[in-house]
């Protein structure tokens, strides 16, 4: 099943981002000083609406909403909402009456949203984007792991269909190697992820789980966007294979112990003793089907004693099997879905419940 929009939303889309770029470039060259609003208010409206189909853009619509909103009090020089104190909090909430201006002028995160949406519409035509992974012949399903130690990376590879571990090693230019350790861990999993675009083996509808201990470029992926001009480029290239290629990338942020654990932080010095590396299945270091209470069954204890239930007999701890029925009609509840079916980033990992 696919999703995309039809030919001439998309020549709207193009003209639409393309006008608001040479208005951002008119000001910037000081020619005008501000831009329609009533224009730039009905194009985020319709981007909004191809962003439902194109989820990638959606990070990148951030600098219009931010632009409109400009005018408003309190608000720094990017267009973000101040609302420090109480008497800030209603100076906001009384301006919502109010008819905004004719004219506004861009905040500063436009510049570079139109440059992550240009670069990810060039495309002639609509991308076709699958609804869901595809399972084709067992090689659509891919794990990988990346590490940035000093001047050197390390990254490990496995796909479901091989008995294999691929293994990428070697010591940064100095160039890169000069670059934040942000910048460093991520850029090693994106040159492995491009180089499989190039080498074909990133078939349409593949799912790619991506592990760093780099909390921060964990974020910038899930955000969209980085102050760090390097960072935000670096996911704006991920961005792109997703589109292109029907992907379906999955950032996830794991500790440093489970990194070196897994061997990657090893193979990033050289050392090839370790984890996978030495033997181990790359299954075993990925966890995600465990829930809370299976990874602390002490956890289980903690809560019957510590929350305050009404009756201790109604507490209902649920399994997978109880949540299409006994999660309707129970009284108590503590639901504790696995982080791989979890909402977000993998951060809600328990859900208490009560009726």
């Amino acid at each position: 099943m696919y999703k995309l929009v039809t030919q001439e939303r998309w020549d709207k889309t193009k003209a639409k981002i393309d006008w608001i770029w040479k208005e951002v470039q008119e000001i910037l060259a000081g020619i005008k000083p501000d831009m329609d609003y009533k224009t730039l208010e009905s194009y985020r409206g319709f981007l909004i609406y191809v962003a439902r189909t194109y989820t990638t853009l959606v990070p990148y619509l951030k600098g219009i909403p931010l632009t409109l909103d400009s005018w408003r009090p309190n608000r720094d020089d990017d267009g973000w909402k101040i609302t420090n104190t109480l008497e800030e909090k209603f100076a906001e909430a009384g301006m919502s009456g109010m008819t905004p201006p004719d004219r506004v002028k861009p905040a500063k995160r436009l510049y570079e949203n139109l440059v992550a949406l240009r670069f990810l519409t060039d495309a002639e035509a609509p991308p076709e984007g699958l609804v869901r992974p595809m399972r084709i012949e067992r090689r659509n399903y891919m794990l990988m792991f990346g590490d940035a130690s000093g001047a050197g990376f390390g990254v490990t590879l496995w796909t479901e269909a091989s008995t294999t571990i691929e293994v990428d090693h070697g010591v940064w230019e100095k160039e890169v190697s000069d670059s934040s350790s942000n910048v460093r861990e991520l850029l090693n999993l994106v040159i492995k992820i491009e180089e499989l675009a190039e080498r074909e083996e990133l078939h349409e509808g593949s799912g790619l789980f991506v592990f760093t201990d780099n909390f921060v470029a964990e974020q910038a992926f899930h955000n969209g966007s980085s102050k760090s001009k390097k960072l935000h480029a670096l996911v704006q290239r991920v961005r792109k294979l997703e589109m292109n290629h029907s992907l379906f990338v999955h950032l996830v942020w794991l500790a440093g112990t489970r990194m070196i654990g897994q061997g990657t932080d090893g193979a990033s010095r050289g050392d090839m003793s370790n984890g996978v590396l030495a033997g181990d299945s790359m299954l075993k270091h990925v966890p995600l089907h465990i829930d809370a209470l299976e990874r602390s069954p002490e956890l289980r204890n903690w809560l019957s004693d510590s929350l305050p239930w009404k009756k201790q007999k109604e507490l209902s701890f649920l399994a997978p099997e109880d949540w299409f029925d006994k999660a309707h009609w129970d009284t108590q509840l503590i639901w504790a879905p696995p982080p791989a079916i979890a909402g977000g980033s993998c951060q809600t990992v328990m859900r208490i419940q009560t009726h």
